[in-house]
């Protein structure tokens, strides 16, 4: 986002760059914090959201859950109620997470492009302005982003609990819709089949294997959160963001130059 809005000054300080070593390489420290944000963003697509896919997890968990109904005794209804509330919970939250980036994203780029706009004008304190909402907002909206996604790894975590639980029950019945799980490398490897309906050609599975199933893909997708966010607090995009604010640049420090 921030390179394809700046990428004219970009390449035309490159141009200039070639036979001048005055006009090297240099970002200014606004350049270095927007470029700082890009990476979190990046980090949360390539590393949080891209390879759990929360939402499709939940409707899969959702999937096994429903399909293995049958196979529940009334004892474990109170588990399995509050397993399926976590769950949704859980969606909820990573849904959070994911509109507060998104809405940082469509206003920075609305910021940025406002003060490319004013930099060839006389309205300095505007562009400063401009800067420092990108900024506040961004740090803002981390926190709340970060917080969402805690608690979607806790409830996930809970949800895990009540499936250990269940699956230390005694298999109640085998009379269920059978569910496809492959290696589970993926939310979508979740299939929901009937067996009786000749819609899958393997050997049945159990109820527990189905719980088991869903057992190691939320162990995987509850590890790749925590990976995630260990990355993004290893940035300490925080603390540079807070730097920035208390100390902002000076308008000279925001020329296209630095970019």
């Amino acid at each position: 986002m921030y390179d394809a809005i700046t990428a004219p000054y970009r390449d035309q300080r490159a141009c200039q760059s070639k036979d001048s070593p005055a006009h090297a390489e240099h970002k200014g420290p606004v350049a270095a914090t927007l470029d700082l944000l890009s990476v979190c963003l990046e980090v949360y697509l390539a590393e949080i959201d891209g390879p759990t896919h929360p939402p499709q997890f939940v409707r899969a968990s959702l999937d096994v859950l429903d399909h293995c109904i049958g196979a529940f005794t009334p004892t474990d209804a109170a588990t399995v109620g509050r397993l399926t509330t976590t769950l949704l919970d859980a969606g909820d939250a990573h849904e959070r997470a994911s509109r507060w980036i998104l809405q940082w994203c469509d206003e920075a780029r609305a910021f940025l492009q406002g003060f490319l706009d004013l930099r060839g004008s006389d309205k300095p304190r505007d562009g400063q302005v401009l800067v420092s909402a990108i900024l506040t907002e961004g740090r803002t909206i981390l926190m709340d982003a970060v917080g969402s996604l805690a608690d979607t790894i806790s409830l996930l975590e809970a949800a895990q609990q009540d499936l250990d639980w269940l699956l230390s029950r005694p298999e109640a019945s085998l009379g269920v819709l059978r569910v496809a799980c492959a290696q589970p490398n993926d939310a979508e490897d979740f299939e929901v089949v009937d067996v009786e309906k000749g819609d899958l050609n393997e050997v049945p599975m159990s109820f527990q294997d189905h719980l088991r199933c869903l057992a190691t893909r939320m162990e995987d997708v509850i590890t790749l959160l925590n990976n995630g966010m260990t990355t993004l607090k290893g940035m300490n995009v925080k603390n540079e963001l807070g730097r920035q604010i208390q100390n902002p640049a000076s308008w000279e420090q925001m020329d296209e130059r630095y970019l």
